[in-house]
């Protein structure tokens, strides 16, 4: 059962990286690559189908994926006090990286420097995906090697949306592919029937798929501020990035 569940979410989590499934099967180490490619491709098109909200990717299911573009950063949208963004900023195009000039978003970029950024990102993702390859082809659990693929996605993904056309691009391909690997170990133990039947009209089925759970952790705002006045500034620091690896731990 549980091998089943990680071989819907592998399925899941490459679904929407946008080149050919060929191409995306032979960066899988061999042992896997069979295993995988046994899961209902309807089960992946299902997930990503919900993940984008119930909305198709007509260009995706086609096999004709959108132009290259950016990030559309999601404060472009928000109103507050009736005011609204200026103009629309978007995310640069790069590895992830804890710099200013990699996460803060700015003027578009012309089509060419996205085309050749897509490229080069592209390009690292599969060396990257090639050395996970190699350190998995004989020997390792299938649940790390998820978790290796899911990182690299996020290095590599986080500031472009998927390769579709008809949906607005703030949504990167990092978060969207996360979401359709979660849905598709969901959806792994439906039938084809059902599944055909939720792909049909997804936006408006109710069929129940999956549990939303939240959590709260007590306690946060005195753990983090009983501190001294010495170091005070690394231990706010600490503290706090002790809580998001504590709920990234209890997710």
């Amino acid at each position: 059962m549980q091998d089943k569940v990680l071989r819907a979410a592998l399925a899941g989590l490459l679904h929407n990286v946008g080149h050919s499934q060929a191409e995306i099967s032979a960066l899988l180490p061999q042992r896997w690559q069979e295993a995988v490619g046994e899961i209902s491709e309807a089960i992946a098109s299902l997930a990503s189908q919900l993940s984008a909200g119930g909305k198709g990717s007509e260009g995706q299911a086609k096999g004709q994926p959108g132009r290259p573009q950016q990030l559309q950063s999601i404060f472009c949208t928000v109103t507050a006090e009736g005011q609204t963004a200026p103009g629309k900023k978007y995310l640069p195009l790069g590895t992830l990286e804890l710099e200013r000039n990699t996460i803060f978003p700015g003027e578009p970029l012309p089509a060419d420097t996205v085309r050749k950024q897509y490229e080069t990102l592209w390009e690292g993702f599969v060396e990257e995906a090639k050395a996970s390859k190699a350190a998995y082809e004989t020997s390792g659990e299938m649940g790390a090697y998820v978790e290796s693929l899911l990182a690299l996605l996020h290095r590599f993904g986080w500031c472009i949306p998927p390769l579709s056309h008809n949906t607005l691009a703030d949504v990167s391909l990092y978060d969207h592919s996360r979401m359709t690997a979660a849905l598709a170990a969901c959806l792994v133990d439906f039938s084809e029937d059902a599944l055909q039947k939720m792909a049909k009209n997804a936006e408006k089925d109710e069929t129940e798929v999956a549990l939303l759970v939240g959590g709260d952790i007590s306690g946060v705002q005195d753990f983090i501020y009983t501190i001294t006045n010495k170091g005070a500034t690394s231990a706010l620091r600490g503290r706090s990035f002790y809580l998001q690896l504590l709920t990234e731990a209890a997710a």
